[in-house]
């Protein structure tokens, strides 16, 4: 049963909400808490409703979130974030921005709402940059789910998709539903692509996989003058469907 404790400290108010776990073997040991410092608190005793408002920032492990209010219900585990959203994990390192964001179990789930953006860096330190209409952020695996719409942009080129999936840890991401990707000098097709960010650079296209590259090996579309979409400038060379998965490396 979570525990809130607030304290009035000058102009800020800061609160540290303990919540405890029942194991397997029914021992009972606590989590680390969620630390909240804001500029207003107000707490209405008969919804159980917590409102911190101004300048909030909350921790949890190595996640932080800054939004200009919070909500809170006491007794399930859920707060919404709203106004100039942040979150932070500087041990990917990951950053996610929206204008809404949903969090339980502690800020270790969040859903993000109203145009999200997620940016991070492979492990040789170039950005990578989500977009999509709703993202969920797993703060435990480092993981970020991104649903509709979803638009990729990395050094290698862009890329589309219905469904993307980020995996932190391992520098990689995985695309579904109708997704593509245009690199350099080429737009690759599939019903699944997964693509290792940093190192070892290489994308594998699985499912109906189709290559659109131009023969002199030129971009298929200027530079920054047509989306992911676009057909190629020049008549290209298509590859035919392999038998097997699809490995390139650029």
């Amino acid at each position: 049963m979570p525990i809130l404790l607030c304290v009035l400290c000058g102009f800020a108010v800061k609160a540290v909400s303990w919540a405890y776990e029942v194991k397997d073997d029914r021992e009972v040991t606590s989590q680390k808490p969620v630390r909240i410092t804001a500029s207003q608190l107000s707490f209405d005793r008969l919804r159980g409703l917590t409102l911190f408002k101004g300048n909030v920032k909350a921790t949890h492990q190595d996640v932080t979130l800054m939004a200009d209010e919070v909500r809170a219900l006491s007794g399930n585990r859920q707060a919404t974030a709203e106004g100039n959203v942040k979150v932070s994990d500087p041990t990917v390192p990951m950053s996610l921005s929206c204008g809404v964001l949903d969090y339980q179990d502690m800020m270790d789930l969040m859903t993000a709402h109203e145009d999200p953006l997620l940016t991070s860096l492979d492990e040789d330190g170039r950005p990578v940059t989500l977009k999509g209409r709703q993202m969920e952020m797993d703060a435990r695996k480092k993981t970020v789910q991104v649903h509709q719409d979803v638009e990729i942009i990395h050094e290698w080129g862009k890329g589309r998709a219905g469904k993307a999936t980020y995996l932190a840890r391992e520098d990689k991401l995985i695309m579904e539903d109708d997704p593509g990707i245009l690199v350099k000098n080429g737009w690759l097709t599939g019903r699944r692509i997964t693509s290792r960010l940093g190192g070892e650079r290489s994308v594998l296209v699985e499912g109906f996989a189709e290559g659109t590259f131009n023969p002199d090996g030129s971009p298929v579309s200027p530079p920054g003058q047509a989306p992911p979409t676009a057909k190629p400038t020049v008549s290209p060379t298509r590859v035919p469907e392999p038998a097997k998965p699809g490995k390139w490396h650029f």
